[in-house]
């Protein structure tokens, strides 16, 4: 019982981490410079596949900025790709950036040669409590499972 205990504490921890980290990323980009960028090219590939063997549509775009004096191509709206499972869930990200447009990417300024379109949202810190349950929960179950001794229920009906 105490292995299994563990084992949710484990599973909830790491769901933690990777909701913190997340919006750890997008925190970080708020001392991101905002820069004029030009799009070059706005697209949406349909050339994947998916593990179900359906077409995987993903948004992709490229951009020209310039920071410190020095010009940069971008290819990142956000950190992640854009993907979905339908084309017409991506055609407002070309109806926002068309080619050719203008517009304003975010330019990490300890890095100019990496640059986004549009910021991460810092929501998942929203949600960092209900993985949380199970670090709690997974805890109790096995420091329940050690106290008890590895005794089962019915054993201890007979004590």
């Amino acid at each position: 019982m105490a292995g299994m205990g563990l084992s949710m504490a484990a599973a909830g921890a790491f769901f933690m981490w990777f909701l913190w980290k997340n919006f750890d990323i997008a925190t970080a980009m708020d001392t991101w410079v905002e820069t004029p960028c030009t799009i070059l090219a706005s697209t949406i590939d349909d050339s994947q596949m998916d593990q179900h063997f359906e077409t995987k549509y993903e948004f992709q775009t490229s951009y020209r900025y310039e920071f410190g004096g020095v010009s940069y191509l971008g290819d990142q709206v956000k950190s992640k790709p854009i993907v979905a499972g339908i084309r017409k869930k991506l055609e407002k990200w070309e109806t926002r950036f068309p080619s050719g447009s203008k517009s304003t990417c975010l330019v990490n300024p300890e890095s100019p040669a990496e640059a986004v379109l549009v910021p991460d949202t810092k929501a998942s810190i929203y949600s960092v409590w209900f993985p949380g349950l199970f670090v709690v929960g997974g805890l109790g179950v096995a420091i329940s499972g050690l106290l008890s001794g590895g005794r089962t229920g019915r054993n201890r009906l007979h004590d």
